[in-house]
């Protein structure tokens, strides 16, 4: 899973590209809706703006907690890259 970070106005806005190869349509959604409460879930934690997280194939596999954790994990390595850029350089 991959997340792509656009800084923008209050509120976290979210994309989802989940490819065809994972699965037809309600196997897409229901990952889609997960996804979509996750996110909210996470609202409190991360910057304002938008997101957009790329689904791999095996997306499909994982548990809602399992998904939780690697969405989690994304969102860290997000913000400390972040944080890293944010920093002065001397």
């Amino acid at each position: 899973m991959r997340v792509v970070f656009v800084p923008g106005p209050p509120g976290v806005r979210g994309a989802y590209a989940i490819s065809t190869k994972v699965g037809n349509a309600v196997v897409r959604n229901k990952i889609r809706r997960r996804l979509r409460r996750l996110l909210d879930e996470f609202e409190e934690s991360i910057q304002s703006g938008k997101y957009l997280i790329n689904c791999g194939v095996d997306t499909r596999l994982l548990t809602y907690d399992e998904l939780r954790t690697h969405l989690g994990r994304s969102l860290e390595r997000l913000s400390s890259l972040a944080e890293r850029s944010d920093r002065p350089s001397h």
